[in-house]
């Protein structure tokens, strides 16, 4: 159910930039793409971005291994068996292009990071409420401007939705969903219906500064020094996180 928006409390960051970059981008996008559809006022899909062809060779991939390959190594509970590495050369070298893209859709002003896996969910699966960009309410600015999904299979359910500026989609095969990071676009994923699964790929668009910050894996680091890629990477132990940050998604 859809919830009225609540104010945000600014803790380090203002977002305005941001507000300000995502409208330059969205009508860049909107002149030049005849299948983008602007859905909310920030919010766009581009329709058909994928082909058929590419998005069931990546499903097909997906499924062609055991549960083993699906990943069970992040420390945050939610992500087990819901992960995959993408291990074939040519759909590896497709994601790249996939990449690339990206990065002319956006004209080479936004940085967009590899993308080498595909998400699943199955029946009755959800993915809990999350904002992308954290400086507002914990100051943890990752510079990400745009949440990028690509939806590469049909299914029942599974729909997108974001309480705070109620409003949700249904995805199609093929979608490129593009949304701010923002946390007025805090969002997350009604229950998948039935038997088909819902499959993506996914990534984010960011500030150019942000490639940087990765390579010295800093992209993360925020208030009170806490490093958010730790709970991937564990350079830190437990107590250096905040409690339940391994299996509790954060309540934003």
């Amino acid at each position: 159910m859809l919830r009225a928006p609540v104010p945000v409390e600014i803790v380090l960051t203002n977002m305005e930039p941001y507000a300000s970059i995502v409208k330059k981008q969205l009508t860049q996008i909107l002149e030049k793409e005849p299948n983008a559809v602007l859905i909310e006022k920030n919010i766009v899909v581009l329709k058909n971005w994928l082909s058929d062809d590419l998005c069931d060779r990546l499903v097909n991939h997906a499924e062609s291994f055991g549960e083993e390959a699906w990943w069970e190594k992040n420390k945050r509970e939610w992500w087990h068996g819901k992960f995959f590495f993408v291990e074939d050369p040519d759909l590896d070298q497709e994601l790249k292009h996939m990449r690339v893209r990206l990065q002319e859709l956006f004209n080479q002003e936004l940085w967009v990071e590899s993308m080498n896996s595909v998400h699943r969910m199955t029946e009755g699966q959800t993915m809990f409420e999350h904002a992308d960009n954290l400086a507002e309410s914990l100051g943890l600015d990752n510079k990400c401007v745009f949440g990028v999904t690509h939806y590469i299979s049909n299914f029942d359910g599974g729909e997108i939705y974001y309480p705070y500026v109620n409003f949700e989609y249904k995805p199609n095969k093929g979608d490129l969903l593009l949304h701010p990071g923002w946390e007025d676009y805090l969002h997350g994923t009604k229950p998948v219906k039935g038997n088909r699964i819902r499959y993506i790929v996914a990534g984010f668009a960011s500030l150019p500064e942000a490639q940087a910050l990765r390579e010295k894996d800093q992209l993360y680091e925020g208030v009170d020094a806490i490093k958010m890629s730790s709970a991937v990477t564990d350079i830190f132990g437990k107590n250096d996180l905040p409690e339940n940050f391994y299996t509790k998604p954060h309540e934003y």
